[in-house]
């Protein structure tokens, strides 16, 4: 199947800001080949993370990873297996930090004091 292409103002990425942002950073990059690079991003995410057990890395931020728990439920009469599906988010510590640090400091400039 043949992938049709969203325009910049179609995509599904709806952050324009971001992608100002990286073609500032990379120069000569229009926002057209950003928002594809980002669509397609995302669309290799959701293949690894519909398969059980993949998690998706991303640099500096985190890992998404997906967890099914099975279990029995109910008691001796209608007793059934359930399944449930986690998704998670598992922060770096450098994106941690970097979150605590914003909020702190927003905290001081909402009432002018040291939290």
């Amino acid at each position: 199947m043949k992938r049709q292409w969203a325009t910049p103002s179609a995509c599904s990425f709806r952050l324009p800001l971001a992608k100002a942002a990286i073609g500032k950073l990379a120069q000569g990059v229009s926002g057209r080949d950003v928002a594809e690079v980002l669509e397609v991003m995302a669309e290799l995410w959701l293949q690894v993370l519909a398969q059980p057990g993949q998690t998706v890395t991303v640099a500096d931020l985190g890992k998404l990873l997906v967890e099914v728990q099975t279990f029995r439920s109910g008691g001796a009469v209608g007793r059934r297996t359930v399944k449930r599906v986690y998704v998670r988010f598992r922060p770096t510590g450098k994106f941690r930090q970097h979150v605590l640090n914003a909020y702190i400091l927003e905290q001081q400039a909402n009432t002018g004091r040291i939290v």
